[in-house]
């Protein structure tokens, strides 16, 4: 098993168990940036500034379900497609699905970018 395929591995199964900020304290690099968004037009930048991103969507977003793909890969990048049910805090319940593309360098991932169809 490659680096990639065991990074990729790992991270769909603590995602699939609705284990996200231990994804990202496993798994990122301190200097990870992500690209998402629904978050904003600036690339959130830093292992730190990325776990609070998500400790604060997780508490305003009830989560239904997860099911996240396989992953597939090609040279340090891999992929995975995020299909969720979710209820954010005031609104109503959704069906998201997100092209998820990460990098790794050094055996972390060092980049994430989210893709999502707003239509």
């Amino acid at each position: 098993m490659t680096t990639i395929t065991t990074i990729a591995s790992r991270l769909i199964e603590l995602c699939n168990a609705g284990q996200f900020v231990d994804a990202y304290t496993e798994l990122f690099s301190d200097n990870a940036i992500s690209i998402d968004p629904i978050a904003g037009p600036e690339p959130v930048k830093g292992l730190p500034a990325l776990i609070q991103r998500e400790q604060d969507f997780l508490a305003n977003t009830e989560i239904h379900e997860v099911k996240v793909s396989d992953a597939i890969s090609s040279g340090s990048y891999f992929s995975v497609i995020f299909s969720l049910h979710i209820t954010p805090k005031g609104g109503e319940s959704r069906r998201v699905e997100e092209l998820a593309v990460y990098k790794v360098e050094n055996g972390k991932i060092v980049s994430q970018q989210f893709f999502i169809d707003r239509n």
